[in-house]
């Protein structure tokens, strides 16, 4: 059985092999943020709905961790679409995929792509898993991304995975409600972004704000 760490670097030298990673400073970024710290032990399902936990099936978890794929890891009851012949039929209750971890492959050409550079301060819409979050800071500094997650669940969950890297007493958390009315400030730890469940604010306020946006992140130029 390969371990975490065995399948996290033959992932980054297969995504350097085949030019999917380009960025010096990104390779070293996804090198030391492993995605294996941020997919939940158990409740994630692989593209095909095979449930993954870390404790019954451990290579099973691991493998399906660094395959260029996406898990889904957290779900919503949803009423699913009638088949096409079968309009008699009602909708059938199911599970829908309301957060999940990107394939790493997708997000490697995401950050390329968005041509990071020191001095840049990101806001990234859709916290997730808290992955992105963590290769963004790595990349950036702590202080120069904020990550915005609408689902409280969600952005809890990912404070917990970012927290091992935070610095204690620099900064204070903040959440908001839906209606985007400020909590009062929680200080002490934080991760090395700030997480927030906010609503996004969509590619149009990212203007406005003089932020540019592609692909659910907003960034700006030093300053």
């Amino acid at each position: 059985m390969l371990t975490a760490r065995e399948r996290h670097a033959a992932l980054i030298e297969a995504m350097i092999a085949d030019g999917t990673l380009t960025d010096p400073a990104l390779i070293d970024t996804f090198r030391a943020v492993p995605r294996h710290r941020f997919i939940p032990e158990s409740g994630a399902l692989t593209p095909r709905g095979t449930p993954l936990s870390a404790t019954a099936n451990p290579e099973l978890w691991l493998a399906a961790v660094y395959t260029d794929n996406a898990i889904g890891t957290r779900f919503e009851e949803a009423d699913l679409p009638r088949q096409r012949d079968a309009r008699e039929q009602p909708s059938r209750p199911g599970r829908s995929a309301s957060s999940s971890s990107s394939a790493p492959t997708v997000l490697a050409r995401m950050l390329e792509l968005a041509e990071l550079a020191n001095g840049q301060h990101v806001l990234e819409v859709g916290t997730g898993t808290g992955w992105n979050t963590a290769l963004l800071a790595h990349r950036l500094g702590d202080r120069a991304v904020t990550s915005l997650e609408i689902d409280s669940r969600v952005a809890a969950a990912a404070r917990g995975t970012c927290a091992p890297r935070a610095t204690p007493q620099r900064s204070s958390t903040r959440t908001a409600t839906r209606r985007g009315r400020p909590e009062p400030p929680t200080t002490g730890s934080r991760p090395p972004a700030e997480c927030g469940a906010f609503p996004p604010p969509g590619r149009d306020r990212c203007a406005q704000a003089g932020w540019s946006s592609a692909r659910g992140a907003c960034w700006r130029g030093p300053g």
